[in-house]
């Protein structure tokens, strides 16, 4: 009878270990990655070349991180893909660091 209580225990044990491992492992950089991705695809559309449509695309990204609360540290990532050509241009001539440290504010602004 000891012996079935304590495999029970084991087993329970064994289960929170499991447990512990995936909310870690859905925790990572890479995983907070994708899962906003795959949230932003389908809603975003390419940055267009048009200077004026520029300031309301960075609107509609601010409006769109607000919505799905994407952590501030994933953002200037996150909308890498959906630049034009000239903006990918400008942002793969700044420093790495600093790339990934853009903000956008409330008004549309890179900073």
């Amino acid at each position: 009878m000891h012996t079935s209580r304590k495999l029970r225990e084991d087993e329970i044990e064994l289960k929170r270990q499991e447990i512990r491992s995936k909310i870690e492992l859905e925790n990572t950089l890479a995983m907070k990655t994708k899962r906003f991705s795959d949230a932003l695809k389908g809603t975003l559309i390419k940055m267009s070349s048009d200077p004026v449509k520029v300031a309301s695309f960075f609107r509609q990204i601010d409006s769109l991180y607000e919505k799905f609360e994407v952590p501030v540290n994933l953002r200037a990532t996150l909308v890498k893909p959906y630049f034009n050509d000239k903006a990918k241009l400008v942002v793969s001539r700044l420093d790495p660091s600093l790339a990934d440290k853009l903000q956008i504010t409330e008004g549309g602004n890179i900073v």
